[in-house]
């Protein structure tokens, strides 16, 4: 995985300097879009210009709230204010070319002072992988029974509370076993349970399962087998994500599809005013 991210921050690293020279451009080339904007028909029809009287600093700090994405769909109604923008835009190309760039240093940084990290994510996606293969086996006729339960054991019901917030299904079903019973019948519940992503388990989500450390694991083996695999391995997807973030694999990641997306955005900027 850190081979793949070095080929591709190598890469990155190659087009950042390609499209230094493309923004030294877009400075001349922006004069050129500006005096042709100025030899356009002179009279406009009468329309609304809520942005008359803005002054350049409030659409820098408007363009600054926006994302990349969302300036390329905003369409502003004066001529001064595109005027303004045409000209603010490559300082805000080269502000984020510098962002990417200390993004790229922090994962280098990353990856010389962690050499050992890929042997040691491998073992927690192991530990993982083998909690999920477990539950797969789970049949759904067992879970099933439990399904027909009323009044389950307390222990039993906490069990599949944390199971529907692993899950991310609704408030509703996370605190009443009524809801917890409608949802177990859907084959969206097989589903979600047999192709969990725990790559994408939010900060939130991990949070409201801490309490199930503190379970003991053969208190639930003793009232239900399918009840232990199902806390087995939310318990060990709360450890391996906890250990995942201790070796800030997560933020690495993170780190990684923000430099990528920045990128990729700012190419089709550059693309589209060249």
């Amino acid at each position: 995985m850190l081979q793949e991210l070095k080929s591709q921050l190598h890469y990155l690293s190659e087009n950042n300097k390609k499209n230094q020279q493309c923004i030294k451009d877009l400075f001349i080339q922006f004069q050129e879009i500006q005096v042709n904007y100025r030899n356009k028909n002179s009279i406009d029809k009468p329309k609304s210009d809520l942005f008359h009287k803005v002054r350049p600093e409030v659409i820098n700090q408007i363009l600054i709230f926006l994302d990349f994405i969302t300036v390329q769909k905003f369409r502003l109604v004066s001529k001064r204010t595109n005027y303004i923008v045409l000209h603010l835009l490559p300082i805000i190309f080269q502000n984020q070319l510098y962002q990417i760039q200390n993004i790229e240093n922090d994962i280098q940084e990353y990856v010389q002072n962690n050499p050992n990290s890929p042997q040691q994510e491998e073992i927690v996606k192991q530990a993982i992988d083998k909690s999920v293969n477990e539950v797969k086996q789970i049949k759904m006729q067992d879970i099933a029974i439990l399904r027909t339960l009323h009044n389950p054991p307390m222990i039993v019901e906490t069990i599949f509370q944390y199971l529907m917030i692993l899950l991310d299904f609704n408030q509703e079903s996370q605190k009443s076993w009524a809801q917890s019973q409608k949802l177990i019948q859907h084959q969206q519940f097989h589903q979600k349970l047999t192709n969990i992503d725990y790559e994408s388990i939010s900060d939130r989500q991990l949070h409201l399962l801490q309490p199930i450390k503190d379970i003991i694991g053969e208190q639930v083996r003793d009232v239900s087998i399918e009840a232990f695999k199902i806390y087995q391995f939310i318990q060990t997807i709360v450890l391996s994500n906890e250990c995942l973030k201790q070796l800030n694999y997560k933020q690495l990641q993170k780190k990684k599809k923000k430099l990528i997306t920045r990128h990729q955005v700012i190419e089709k900027l550059i693309a589209k005013y060249q």
